[in-house]
């Protein structure tokens, strides 16, 4: 029996579809098992569940195989790519506890609901007493029941058909018990984690979304008044912001398996500094949502993964931009930046392809989780990398035109920032002075950016202050221009305790950027710094 398992299991991990046509698999599955529950009238008044529910389902069930194929790559030491196609392959077995409802008579409601326990004491016993809904006050349907358990079941064969150890296949299944427990108990986490310091009187969901939704960031501007209907809808992106960092988290984990080395010279590409400032950017937007709007701001469990969700958006937004740049950086980096992974041939151009794609996805996904506006304006900051890099237009060789687009992007973050801290707000509110700062600051220190490709850009004719200009009169043109840019912070904040501050880091700004041992590193370190300054300012 075992030969004819071993025979099943290795032509499956032999098929070669490349990664593309597994993931569309993946969402296949996942779109008719949210159909199956909309057929089955699981929606808002027996209604069609809603795009945040999708968007709550795939999260949710990415991540459970995510972890389940880290736990068996790990148990069995088979290779973690040969280990998701296996998973993927009876990944369709979540269809039966909505299709075997109906062939048993039993309600469908208890087949696809989390485990809402309001204390450890509930969740231990809900866990412990799953399968045979022992001392739990939770209802567990038999159809439920029988999908774990066959979901358990098949990886256990799995472990057991790769190192014919029972011991091992016991204990993969104990650990995927433990994750699909983990992950179906979330709300419980939230409440338990919530309640302490911001819930009153009752710990539950409904307390939450009805008397603290004003000082919570997950999706509060995807409809205009609080319900029952407005409640499923926020309960799905609150969910989802929740598991979107832990997704994010097994991605890292599971590449890591695959190919440390690869993950490590994409850790190499990351020029992590360039993401702080659109982190930076948006926590001065919400800064500005504080100081300007009177936005309620509390540093509470559910905010807090709202925040790192906004992080991580806009770091996965850098990377898209960085591995899409540099496809049509190739010819100046070959000369300006040889150690890049692309010249260097540490990566090949169809895996830049790859990482650009899947980063711009990624940061789209969690923008979108967190606030519909932010999800646009990180989809518009996407266009203006593409329009600022790529043919036919490739606009990065204009003069001046190339930096107004970059200035452009920051301000989106700015605003999306703005909009996350105050999500019921219009574009109306978010005040014009600090576009224009925005904008005029990023314009005039954003070209820093170019004395180290100046080699590479002299010789493609790309319009550059240095290129242009030449290295050394470059530099001080460059190192004037972020005096200036410090300048006008406190010009247009109208704070003249900044007004010292601004003269000093313009000055620490001219002399970095004019120095022989010239460091844009440290440039942008001391502008994240003087950045974070300014924030304070902001809000003191």
């Amino acid at each position: 029996m075992f030969n004819w398992i071993n025979k099943i299991i290795d032509k499956i991990e032999k098929n070669d579809a490349p990664f593309f046509s597994w993931l569309a698999f993946f969402f296949v599955i996942v779109l008719f098992r949210f159909l199956l529950e909309s057929f089955s009238g699981l929606g808002y008044l027996g209604q069609f569940l809603t795009a945040a529910s999708f968007l709550h389902f795939f999260v949710w069930y990415a991540s459970v195989i995510i972890f389940i194929t880290i736990v068996l790559s790990l148990i069995s030491k088979e290779k973690i790519e040969n280990v998701s196609k296996s998973v993927l392959m009876f990944f369709p077995v979540i269809f039966v506890s909505v299709v075997l409802p109906f062939l048993i008579n039993e309600p469908v409601f208890g087949s696809s609901s989390y485990i809402f326990a309001q204390n450890w004491k509930q969740l231990f016993e809900s866990i412990l007493g799953f399968f045979f809904n022992f001392h739990t006050v939770f209802y567990f349907s038999i159809s439920i029941r029988i999908e774990i358990f066959l979901f358990l079941l098949l990886s256990a064969i799995y472990v057991f058909a790769k190192t014919k150890n029972l011991f091992k296949s016991l204990l993969a299944a104990i650990f995927c018990y433990l994750i699909i427990m983990f992950f179906g108990s979330l709300p419980s986490f939230i409440v338990i984690f919530q309640n302490p310091l911001f819930l009153h009187p009752t710990a539950s969901f409904l307390n939450l979304f009805y008397n603290n939704f004003n000082y919570l960031f997950a999706g509060h501007n995807y409809f205009q008044s609080l319900s029952s209907q407005s409640y499923n809808v926020w309960f799905d992106l609150l969910a989802s912001s929740v598991i979107f960092p832990i997704f994010i988290l097994g991605l890292l984990f599971s590449f890591f398996l695959y190919n440390k080395n690869l993950l490590k010279t994409v850790f190499k590409n990351f020029r992590w500094e360039r993401g702080a400032a659109y982190v930076i950017m948006s926590f001065i937007g919400i800064a500005v949502a504080w100081k300007y709007q009177g936005a309620l701001i509390q540093l509470n469990f559910v905010n807090i993964f709202c925040l790192i969700d906004l992080v991580l958006s806009a770091f996965l937004f850098h990377l898209a931009t960085i591995f899409h740049n540099d496809i049509y950086d190739y010819k100046i980096d070959a000369v300006s930046n040889q150690n890049r992974p692309l010249p260097s041939g540490a990566m090949n151009f169809d895996q830049f392809k790859f990482f650009a794609v899947v980063f711009s996805l990624l940061s789209l996904i969690g923008a979108l989780i967190l606030n519909f506006y932010f999800f646009i304006l990180v989809l518009a900051s996407l266009g203006l990398a593409f329009l600022y890099s790529s043919p036919p237009l490739r606009l990065k060789k204009i003069f001046l035109l190339n930096t107004f687009l970059i200035a452009l992007a920051y301000l989106f973050f700015v605003m999306g920032g703005f909009f996350v801290a105050l999500p019921t707000a219009t574009v109306n509110d978010f005040p014009i002075n600090i576009a224009v700062l925005t904008v005029l600051a990023v314009f005039l220190a954003g070209n820093f950016k170019d004395v180290k490709d100046f080699k590479g850009d002299k010789e493609q004719s790309i319009a550059t202050i240095p290129s242009l200009f030449g290295l050394e009169k470059g530099k001080k043109i460059i190192g004037a221009l972020l005096f200036v840019s410090a300048i006008i912070f406190p010009m247009f904040l109208k704070i003249s305790a900044l007004y010292f501050p601004a003269i000093i880091f313009g000055l620490i700004f001219y002399w970095l950027a004019s120095k022989k041992n010239y460091s844009e590193k440290s440039i942008f370190l001391a502008y994240l710094c003087y950045l974070f300054l300014v924030v304070i300012a902001v809000i003191f």
